[in-house]
């Protein structure tokens, strides 16, 4: 009954993630219910003694090497890492099981009555439990001692619990597997109503609390990459990104920016970078790039340059700024330096600063 249960939960959630399209990062935390649902299944089914062709024996096992690189992605997802070749190394231990699974098949060594049995089978599971202990160990540190400062928002304490909760289903499975194969202890029933109870709390738990907060990105920077570190005044980046935002992130995103530039004044600062930028806003610098481009049909130095023109017109216009040289204005401007000032001032505008001035006629006070 509980084992039902559980499998129910696995794709309601895996369904709920798939059509929040809140970002890349629901895509694969539903992957991985549904990962979990079906490896769950395979288990129950054994356990019923249900027989199966030989020739799909290995899915469980394959599953269970699965689920630590579908977390991983999820993780780094969710806090706005858009690269999964980090991830690529997490499937090798999958391959190589998958590859010695069919040399066994094609030999004729893999047996529906004798496979659940062998020193393949209880192998197996014991590198997938222990190798999702450590995936999960190491996740869990990162996002200890690497994210702490996410320890406000509430996905910090259900990811943490997740990847905890892993971390305790795999150790309890590693010692039942142990137990079986040294000692031809099978898994007693009070223990898996232990682990089947537990799981039936987790998943409603996360249904009922934790599921919104999961699904919402956090979108926390971290460098990756040296190349973005490069001056506004040294390089015009014009990319397109090659995912596609939801809408509702995407509004969520131009807010932000604008309220960074507008209620900030961030491009009064000469030296901002699209990295520096990026990180001011919770987003990583190839989704930054191109809603600018896809919403002000310009690059971001374009951008930052079209808000310190205004700014110059505005400091031009004002009389306190009658007697400053064109240096300070540019300076206050947000300009590194006067050739810039000019350079950009006259292609925008089609005067040179000096001369948009001459043409300004103040009103004199009466």
């Amino acid at each position: 009954m509980i084992t039902t249960l559980n499998l129910s939960l696995y794709f309601l959630l895996a369904i709920l993630c798939f059509i929040s399209k809140q970002g890349r990062h629901t895509y694969y935390l539903g992957l991985f219910f549904i990962m979990l649902g079906v490896e769950q299944a395979f288990i129950w089914m054994h356990t019923n003694s249900i027989t199966l062709h030989a020739s799909i024996l290995w899915i469980p096992e394959t599953l269970a090497l699965l689920i630590s690189p579908v977390l991983v992605c999820y993780v780094r997802s969710l806090l706005g890492f858009s690269n999964p070749i980090f991830s690529k190394w997490l499937l090798i231990p999958a391959g190589m099981y998958i590859k010695v699974f069919s040399y066994f098949y094609v030999a004729s060594y893999i047996d529906t009555n004798t496979f659940h049995q062998s020193n393949l089978y209880y192998a197996v599971w014991a590198v997938a439990y222990l190798y999702s202990f450590i995936v999960a160990i190491w996740m869990w540190q990162l996002w200890i001692y690497k994210y702490r400062y996410l320890i406000q928002r509430s996905s910090y304490y259900w990811v943490g619990g997740g990847l905890g909760y892993i971390m305790f289903y795999s150790l309890i499975r590693e010692i039942e597997v142990g137990m079986a194969y040294f000692y031809g202890i099978a898994p007693v029933v009070q223990t898996h109503w232990l682990m089947d109870g537990s799981m039936l709390t987790f998943l409603v738990g996360i249904l009922i609390f934790g599921l919104p907060t999961l699904l919402t990105p956090i979108m926390a920077y971290v460098q990756e990459e040296k190349s973005w570190q490069a001056s506004v005044a040294d390089v015009s980046l014009q990319m397109v990104s090659k995912k596609e935002l939801c809408p509702k992130l995407r509004e969520t995103y131009i807010r932000r920016i604008k309220d960074v530039l507008e209620e900030q004044h961030i491009y009064l600062n000469p030296k901002i970078t699209l990295s520096q930028f990026a990180k001011s806003i919770n987003m990583n610098p190839h989704d930054l790039s191109s809603i600018i481009n896809k919403e002000w049909n310009l690059n971001f130095n374009e951008l930052i340059n079209s808000y310190r023109v205004d700014k110059a017109k505005e400091l031009l216009q004002d009389e306190k700024y009658n007697n400053e040289t064109m240096l300070a204005i540019a300076t206050d401007a947000g300009f590194n330096s006067e050739s810039s000032f000019y350079s950009v001032f006259k292609k925008t505008t089609g005067y040179s600063p000096k001369r948009f001035k001459d043409s300004i006629n103040f009103t004199p006070k009466s």
